[in-house]
C-alpha cells in the first residue's frame, strides 16, 4: 500500500512540475530557470510545513510518504538544478548562474524553516 501511495504521489508531483514549468515558460524566455527555482523553493517550504505539521506517528503513514517522498520528491528536482546551473556557466552567464545557485541554496533552507514554523514546529 505504501508503494502505491508513493507511486501515485510521484506521478502527481511529476505532472505538477511539468505543468508549472509550462506555465512559467514565458518568464523563462530569457534563459533563466525560473520553473526549477520555483518548484524547488515551493517544495522546500511544503516539506518543512509537513515536517512541522505531522507528528512522528503520522510521518510513518503511507499517505505522508506518498506526499513527502512521492509528490514532493517528483515535484522538486536537484538534477535539473545542477544541469541548469552548469548550462548558465557554460553559456558565459556567470552572474545568472551565481544568482541561481545563491537563490536556491539560501532561500531553500530559509523556506524550509518557514514551513516548519508554519506547520507548528518550535
Amino acid at each position: 500500500m505504501r508503494y502505491g501511495w508513493i507511486a501515485a504521489g510521484g506521478a502527481a508531483g511529476a505532472v505538477s512540475r511539468w505543468g508549472l514549468g509550462a506555465w512559467l515558460a514565458p518568464a523563462a524566455a530569457g534563459g533563466f530557470p525560473y520553473a526549477t527555482l520555483a518548484v524547488n523553493l515551493l517544495g522546500a517550504y511544503a516539506l518543512g510545513w509537513m515536517a512541522g505539521r505531522f507528528s512522528a506517528k503520522d510521518k510513518s503513514s503511507a499517505v505522508y510518504h506518498g506526499a513527502a517522498a512521492g509528490f514532493l520528491g517528483a515535484f522538486t528536482t536537484m538534477s535539473a538544478f545542477g544541469l541548469e546551473a552548469w548550462t548558465l556557466l557554460a553559456d558565459g552567464r556567470s552572474v545568472a548562474a551565481a544568482a541561481y545557485v545563491a537563490a536556491s541554496a539560501c532561500a531553500g533552507p530559509l523556506l524550509a524553516n518557514a514551513g516548519l514554523r508554519a506547520g507548528g514546529a518550535s
